[in-house]
């Protein structure tokens, strides 16, 4: 997922896989399994980035944080102003997917867009990409 985000990266941006994003609003913390953030928005210490700094959240479920990822997460990165949530969810009841959540507003993503694994998916801007699911599988 990392290498697939690099072509399409805004030049000042970087992706992190262990960095803590701050969600002011609900006075939480979370660690996405990757995000992309503007290097001038990482802080310099151990805090937290801010959740309004962070362009792009992904999560990759695993048997023990599935629903944590589907439901708290989601709530929590759009209710800090995420405005890209991507969750690959290979164990989703319908058969593996990726799920792209966008359009933040009011503490929720007001469209969703579900594709199987092998199909691609397109992450909005300013990343304008289509992401090969394939290698999800």
């Amino acid at each position: 997922m990392h290498r697939a985000l690099l072509p399409a990266l805004p030049q000042d941006c970087e992706v992190f896989q262990t960095l803590g994003v701050g969600i002011s609003g609900i006075g939480a913390i979370y660690v996405p399994d990757l995000c992309v953030v503007p290097r001038s928005a990482v802080p310099r210490t151990s805090d937290p980035a801010a959740a309004e700094d962070v362009l792009l959240a992904v999560e990759i479920t695993s048997r023990c944080n599935v629903e944590h990822d589907r439901k708290r997460k989601k709530w929590a990165y759009a209710h800090g102003g995420i405005p890209q949530y991507l969750l690959i969810d290979a164990s989703d009841e319908e058969g593996a997917a990726v799920s792209l959540f966008s359009e933040q507003a009011g503490g929720s993503y007001r469209r969703a867009c579900r594709m199987a694994f092998g199909e691609r998916i397109k992450l909005g801007e300013p990343f304008d990409i289509e992401l090969d699911t394939d290698r999800f599988e």
